[in-house]
């Protein structure tokens, strides 16, 4: 039969759970200058855009351990960022086979960033966004954009004016997953479709 932890004990047990000076979040270069990345921009690009849907497709998998309440504003956070991205690296895409020393736009709506798209490709390739799955990915976006405008509705739990976040839908982590997924092969897809069609050399 195991022996009851006397309070001390646990308390020190707790304790040692709790920072100390043994521990560092990052082992820091001597000189405190990061080396350049081994990647090209264009695979940081890659792994920024794809590692915040893989971490939340990650998550939504193993939600039920955890509780989803709690969980649902990191995930719909990360997709809705992994959408961001890959809407600003087609815009990057596309402004530099147009010649436009322009950078990616700074606003974080991504109904703006969509349209922007849409104009970009039909400039390269008329036409090209006249179809059922155009039409379906600007109502889809538009949906995520009712809900979360800004990318603050899934990071702060009240508003810059104080107002509680409240969300007038119910939010399926999966049917969020699945839709995503949809967009983000759309986006890949012509991202692909664009640079085959003009040569990588082109950027």
């Amino acid at each position: 039969m195991s022996e009851s932890k006397s309070p001390v004990e646990t308390e020190h047990e707790e304790m040692a759970a709790f920072p100390d000076a043994a521990d560092e979040m990052f082992e820091f270069l001597a000189n405190a200058h990061v080396p350049a990345s081994s990647l090209s921009k264009d695979q940081d690009w890659y792994f920024y855009i794809n590692g915040y849907k893989d971490a939340a497709d990650l998550i939504v998998t193993h939600a039920g351990e955890g509780d989803p309440r709690k969980l649902m504003y990191p995930i719909m956070f990360l997709y809705r960022q992994h959408l961001e991205l890959a809407l600003k690296d087609l815009i990057r895409d596309g402004r530099r086979l147009l010649g436009w020393q322009e950078a990616f736009p700074k606003t974080h709506r991504i109904d703006e960033l969509w349209r922007l798209c849409v104009g970009l490709l039909d400039e390269l390739s008329p036409g090209t966004t006249d179809n059922e799955e155009t039409k379906h990915t600007t109502r889809l976006i538009a949906e995520f954009c009712t809900v979360d405008p800004t990318s603050e509705a899934f990071r702060y739990p009240e508003g810059k004016d104080g107002s509680p976040a409240s969300f007038d839908v119910e939010i399926n982590l999966t049917t969020v997953k699945k839709v995503v997924g949809k967009i983000s092969l759309l986006l890949e897809c012509t991202r692909t479709q664009v640079r085959t069609r003009y040569g990588d050399d082109a950027f």
